[in-house]
């Protein structure tokens, strides 16, 4: 994420001196786009990683609650 961030920074930097040729105007443009894409799938990324994590926890807990419950039929 960082490096990514350095990158467009330094797209940004050659956007605002001017003296563009139109092809690096181009260049810089696809350069956005891709960061704006980059930001979306990582947030998507993020998103999905969050909700795996609380599966996780919700797995363990069932996983709990079903030892309980065994071991308390098993006892009474």
């Amino acid at each position: 994420m960082e490096e990514t961030l350095r990158k467009l920074a330094g797209a940004l930097d050659m956007a605002v001196r001017g003296g563009l040729t139109k092809a690096e105007v181009n260049r810089l443009q696809v350069v956005a786009n891709i960061a704006s894409k980059y930001k979306e799938i990582l947030a998507d990324y993020l998103d999905y990683r969050g909700l795996e994590i609380e599966l996780e926890r919700h797995e363990k807990e069932l996983a709990e609650l079903k030892r309980k419950m065994f071991s308390e039929k098993n006892d009474g």
